[in-house]
């Protein structure tokens, strides 16, 4: 009786150290499993964490690398100053003929220019640059830059009835009112069709952006201009 009862005890305690190391396999596998897990997760979080780092330091560079004077994905009619002009004779040296007939709209934040006749000039003056967080009615004088200013000027065009119209973008001083360069550009397609122009400017200048709609083909005719903007490059 008293060998059942030993071997009772050493059966049980057999069975208790067989189960207690049963559960530290189990445990130790299901360990290592969560730890891998782990590893593996922290690995990834590290790859991402690193490109992140490098989208934002590309987006930085960028960023340093030019300053968006203006950016008319949402104009406003502020923005702009419109003017009905005669046109202008170099050689006699004043405006001759009559004025421009035609409106300026702003609808679903696109500029709408509307021509009723073909007279004139119809000029279309951005009057709000933004640079630092502080807009002023030009682009001012940069006496930090010894270097002459590069600027890009961006938009895109159609004309509403495939009519011609020519269309002249100029840098104009504001103090002089002379024209420091300009880029003309011919609107027929009824198509958006991208406009690019390059300018450079030396740094003792401050001057506006001017749409000129210089002439029109078969009148009444519009044009649309969409994403205007005005960037300067370093």
């Amino acid at each position: 009786m008293k060998d059942v009862n030993i071997l009772t005890v050493l059966l049980s305690l057999a069975s208790g150290v067989i189960t207690a190391i049963a559960s530290y396999l189990l445990n130790s596998k299901k360990t290592r499993a969560e730890v891998d897990k782990i590893r593996a997760e922290t690995d990834k979080i590290i790859a991402e964490t690193k490109n992140l780092s490098i989208k934002i330091d590309t987006a930085l560079e960028t960023k340093n690398n030019e300053v968006v004077y203006y950016d008319g994905t949402n104009p406003v009619q502020f923005d702009f100053k419109i003017e009905r002009q005669r046109n202008y004779d170099n050689v006699a040296k004043k405006e001759i003929g009559e004025k421009a007939g035609g409106d300026f709209s702003i609808i679903d934040n696109i500029l709408n220019i509307e021509r009723t006749d073909n007279n004139g000039r119809f000029t279309v003056t951005i009057q709000s640059y933004t640079k630092s967080s502080v807009t002023s009615d030009c682009i001012k004088v940069d006496p930090t830059i010894g270097q002459q200013r590069k600027f890009q000027v961006t938009c895109e065009m159609k004309s509403l009835k495939s009519h011609k119209h020519k269309l002249d973008f100029v840098l104009r001083n504001i103090d002089s009112f002379e024209w420091i360069a300009n880029k003309e550009f011919i609107v027929q397609s009824y198509e958006w069709t991208k406009f690019e122009a390059f300018f450079r400017v030396t740094p003792d200048r401050s001057f506006r952006l001017k749409i000129y709609d210089k002439s029109v083909e078969n009148p009444p005719s519009s044009i649309q201009i969409r994403n205007l903007k005005i960037v300067e490059k370093f």
